[in-house]
């Protein structure tokens, strides 16, 4: 029942965390990352939100990058994690 903007926003948020460094672990290929988003595609995710981020991605040629490594400064990426020694 969320609105088609919420569910937009709910797939990009999860492919973030996926892709995003974190302190507790290294940021996840893109590859990987869509193969989760796609499993929870028609449950956790709207399928037409999860279709639009695949296709928008599928516009890069060898996407293999970290969304973060997509980002420029200007583009508000954020500071590297620091993980713990």
């Amino acid at each position: 029942d969320l609105p088609r903007p919420a569910r937009i926003l709910a797939v990009a948020d999860v492919f973030d965390a996926l892709t995003a460094d974190r302190p507790y672990r290294a940021a996840m290929p893109v590859d990987e990352a869509l193969s989760i988003v796609r499993k929870d595609a028609g449950r956790a995710l709207c399928p037409a939100a999860v279709a639009g981020l695949e296709a928008s991605l599928a516009g890069e040629p060898g996407f293999t990058a970290t969304l973060a490594d997509t980002l420029g400064d200007h583009e508000g990426l954020r500071p590297p994690v620091r993980r713990p020694a």
